[in-house]
């Protein structure tokens, strides 16, 4: 078995549980039945990521990529059931930007997928799906550095769960030796990135997980005569 094609098979799988890692978060907003203070910029960030991805699996773009087609196929249905989550459980302020930018987020990959298939087949559709996808990736990894300001400025780690940063490092780990074995090397740049921001959020929850995180608490209409303290907690 070609070596690459086994460094794939564990991609898939630890992306899978990178985004399976971000489940914590969605079930705080359902058990609260409120979005409260949680961002979805990572959620956002991760749909547009997947739906760019998933454009430069296919075949017909890039050819023998079908570990990165399967990958952000299921990255992009995870987000998308997340971020529907995250909609029905937010008031109408939050909602509509939200909404706004999927819509924004699904014309741009229409467009980009118009674009790929009127370049000619090969070196130049390759290349431009290769460039389009590190802009995408920078950003997606580039997501959780709010939250590693908020983390040392509040000196807490409420908002930066343990789970999510170890299954980002692990899986940009995984896909720096994926791509760098394909000599993918452009593709090696954003993962290099998610790995090093990574290192940083894991060392920054070990930095601050003695400190006692403020409690905070949500109002359930089905229990109006008890308040339950929960941790604000959001992915990166």
């Amino acid at each position: 078995m070609d070596f690459s094609i086994l460094i794939g098979i564990i991609g898939v799988v630890t992306s899978v549980l990178m985004f399976l890692s971000q489940w914590g978060t969605v079930r705080k907003i359902m058990a609260a039945r409120t979005s409260q203070e949680f961002a979805a910029t990572s959620f956002l960030a991760a749909f547009l990521n997947c739906l760019i991805g998933l454009l430069y699996g296919i075949p017909m773009v890039c050819p023998d990529n079908i570990v990165v087609l399967v990958v952000n196929a299921i990255g992009l249905l995870a987000e998308s059931i997340y971020l529907l989550v995250f909609l029905v459980y937010s008031d109408m302020y939050t909602r509509i930007p939200i909404v706004a930018t999927i819509y924004l987020e699904l014309l741009a990959g229409g467009i980009v997928g118009l674009l790929f298939f009127k370049l000619p087949h090969g070196a130049n559709r390759v290349d431009a799906a290769s460039h389009l996808c590190v802009i995408v990736g920078m950003f997606m990894f580039g997501a959780p550095i709010s939250d590693l300001t908020k983390a040392w400025k509040l000196k807490s780690n409420a908002h930066m769960p343990l789970l999510p940063c170890i299954g980002s490092l692990v899986n940009c780990i995984v896909w720096v030796s994926y791509f760098s074995i394909r000599r993918s090397y452009i593709l090696v740049i954003p993962n290099t990135i998610g790995l090093l921001v990574g290192g940083v959020q894991v060392f920054t929850h070990y930095r601050f997980s003695h400190l006692a995180h403020p409690a905070v608490h949500a109002s359930d209409p089905a229990r109006d005569e008890q308040t339950v303290p929960l941790n604000q907690e959001r992915d990166s």
